[in-house]
């Protein structure tokens, strides 16, 4: 998949949406009614995948004290929404934040990627302190946080997340 920075949570989502408007008998419909159906059922799937992440800073907001330290793998569009939620809500957190660095898509193994150092810009710009690290501190650093908070990309099954490679360390 070209330009996709990880097929995993595409495929994952392709595959729940898929399973999802195929949820309804097609048995006794036409195919212009089928096809109706399942455009609703593909809008449908789209706004509650839409208010998924308010829902889970919602639920999740309770969990987040005041003047927390919270250690975040690289960036999760999630776990973004939450530390947000909680500043909004007048809750002070610092957030340390793993570099996860990995090689690019494009086969050019003489430069890197940090997708934490996306994570940091962007909870910055919301004023949140936080502190960029080698995804290999994380055992010195985990002694120092209230919180560790992972975005997942994908759910399997059995309740299991797949995610970036260095997320199970923080764990």
């Amino acid at each position: 998949m070209e330009g996709v920075t990880n097929s995993i949570s595409v495929t994952s989502g392709c595959e729940i949406f898929r399973r999802f408007i195929t949820l309804v008998s097609m048995d006794a419909l036409d195919v212009e009614e089928c096809r109706a159906k399942m455009i609703h059922r593909g809008i449908v799937y789209y706004k509650r995948c839409s208010e998924a992440q308010a829902i889970i800073s919602k639920l999740a907001l309770p969990f987040i004290r005041d003047e927390v330290r919270i250690l975040t793998h690289s960036y999760s569009r999630v776990v973004f929404s939450l530390i947000s939620a909680a500043t909004n809500a007048r809750k002070r957190v610092r957030v340390i934040v793993t570099r996860a660095e990995r090689a690019p898509d494009t086969g050019n193994y003489t430069s890197s990627v940090c997708k934490g150092e996306e994570m940091v810009e962007k909870l910055k710009k919301i004023g949140v302190p936080c502190a960029l690290i080698l995804d290999s501190a994380v055992g010195y650093t985990m002694d120092k946080v209230d919180l560790v908070l992972v975005g997942a990309e994908g759910v399997v099954e059995n309740g299991g997340i797949i995610n970036q490679i260095g997320s199970s360390q923080t764990a």
